[in-house]
Order: C-alpha cells, then structure tokens, then sequence
C-alpha cells in the first residue's frame, strides 16, 4: 500500500489525501490512505505541510528519504 503512495507523490510532488485515493485506491479507501500517510510522515517519507486553517485539506510531499526510495521503486517497476 505504501508503495503506490510514495511513487503517487513522486509522480507528482503534492497530493491530498483524497487526491492519492482517487489515483491509486478504491473511492471507499480514503481512511486506509489517510492512515498510511500518518505512518509516512511518522517515518519520515512523507511530509504533512502545514495547513491554511483547518478546513483545507493536507498537502502531502515526500522528504528526501521518500525520494530515494520512491526512485528505488521506479526502477525495480521499469
């Protein structure tokens, strides 16, 4: 699952949560998702930017660490 999510935001570098469900997952995963990018964040993969109130969605970016891996799993998939 994890997976998918990091080479999402490689893809594109800024994604919602509900953003990356509708890229990679089933319409009724978004809480799946949600939950896999808290553990990113906690391991630091992902980065959570700081929100403009509390009505905007999360933007998620990968770290530099998620960047490595996410190329890693590019080139194992090409």
């Amino acid at each position: 699952g994890a997976e998918k999510i990091l080479c999402a935001l490689g893809e594109f570098d800024y994604l919602t949560a509900e953003q990356i469900t509708r890229l990679c997952y089933a319409p009724s995963s978004l809480s799946f998702v949600k939950k896999k990018l808290r553990l990113l964040v906690a391991a630091k993969f992902v980065l959570a930017l700081p929100r403009q109130s509390v009505t905007t969605p999360t933007v998620y970016t990968l770290t530099g660490k998620g960047v490595a891996v996410a190329e890693m799993l590019e080139l194992s998939h090409a």
